[in-house]
């Protein structure tokens, strides 16, 4: 298939699989599946039919569930490559959504492209099996 997702999740695996695990591996995979065009393959949209009424809402939901599985397929391919106990993995948004492609910033103000809150805060974590302990800042 040609849907961006899954092509970053392909190349993602190639290069994990062929690394040289003598040297450092940085992998950035930048997938834009919140982004325009919005648009995603039907299984993913169909996963929320009977959840979400909403048309674009329902295929954002889509659009972050293939994005969920890219980072699914990358940490598996770690795992099979003997990598992931020696991997820092890190994920992170650029900004706040954008209400009329069905994103909700709530309880922040604004959205994306203004000053608010909602959209200079966004999700992120860093997972690491060499990280003990852990924090959560909000």
């Amino acid at each position: 298939d040609t849907y961006s997702a899954y092509l970053y999740a392909q190349q993602a695996k190639k290069v994990i699989s062929a690394h040289d695990q003598s040297s450092p591996l940085f992998l950035y995979v930048p997938v834009q599946n919140t982004h325009n065009p919005t648009t995603v393959p039907p299984a993913y949209e169909e996963l929320y039919e009977d959840i979400v009424t909403e048309k674009t809402r329902r295929t954002l939901l889509g659009m972050v569930t293939a994005m969920d599985d890219v980072a699914k397929a990358v940490v598996a391919s770690l795992k099979k490559a003997g990598m992931w106990n020696n991997t820092i993995f890190i994920f992170f948004s650029d900004n706040g959504g954008q209400p009329n492609d069905g994103q909700i910033n709530y309880p922040l103000r604004g959205r994306k492209a203004s000053y608010w809150e909602g959209a200079i805060r966004s999700s992120s974590f860093i997972y690491s099996p060499m990280i003990t302990g852990g924090r959560i800042n909000e």
